[in-house]
């Protein structure tokens, strides 16, 4: 992922670490069994997402942390392509999570 990054800067990784997880939990309606269910259904490309990770874990337990590395990538090359600031960072993770449910 690091090799993506302008010389000089770029996001704190950190932040960007902690979103990417909320990203694929929230995008997938992914939740602990002892939170209380939701009171709307999840959309349609949550549970589409869902049931492509779930295929790819019953293959490879791993999946999530290639899921994972492969959101950070796209946020890392969403940030670089598109000369984003720190102000944009909340752009740039929407614009991923659009992406990556569409696909």
């Amino acid at each position: 992922v690091l090799s993506f990054l302008p010389p000089g800067g770029g996001y704190p990784y950190a932040c960007a670490g902690v979103n990417v997880a909320f990203l694929l939990t929230d995008s997938l309606c992914l939740q602990r069994s002892s939170d209380p269910p939701r009171k709307v259904p999840p959309p349609k490309d949550s549970v589409r997402g869902r049931r492509k990770l779930g295929r790819m874990m019953a293959q490879d337990p791993d999946a999530i942390y290639e899921v994972f590395a492969i959101a950070f990538a796209t946020v890392d090359k969403e940030w670089s392509s598109t000369g984003a600031t720190y102000m944009m960072f909340t752009q740039v993770v929407q614009s991923v999570r659009g992406r990556l449910l569409s696909a």
